[in-house]
């Protein structure tokens, strides 16, 4: 698969992008994506937006009781 790739260090208000000439009248995919990470929303002295939980033991339940048959 041919794929064409521009990064943009400070990505403008419009994007033009010229097709090639084989590339015209085929279907194609088109995808933009951030490469840098936006800021984390979890600041330091914040709790994680998740609970660790913690026990004291495990329990395997035997495949016949997760699944019916």
């Amino acid at each position: 698969m041919e794929a064409l790739r521009k990064v943009y260090d400070d990505a403008p208000d419009e994007i033009l992008l010229p097709i090639p000439s084989e590339w015209r009248h085929r279907r194609v995919e088109v995808v933009l994506s951030a490469l840098d990470r936006p800021d984390d929303p979890c600041l330091a002295n914040q709790a994680p937006p998740y609970r660790v939980l913690k026990v004291d033991r495990r329990i395997v339940a035997n495949r016949d009781s997760l699944h019916e048959r």
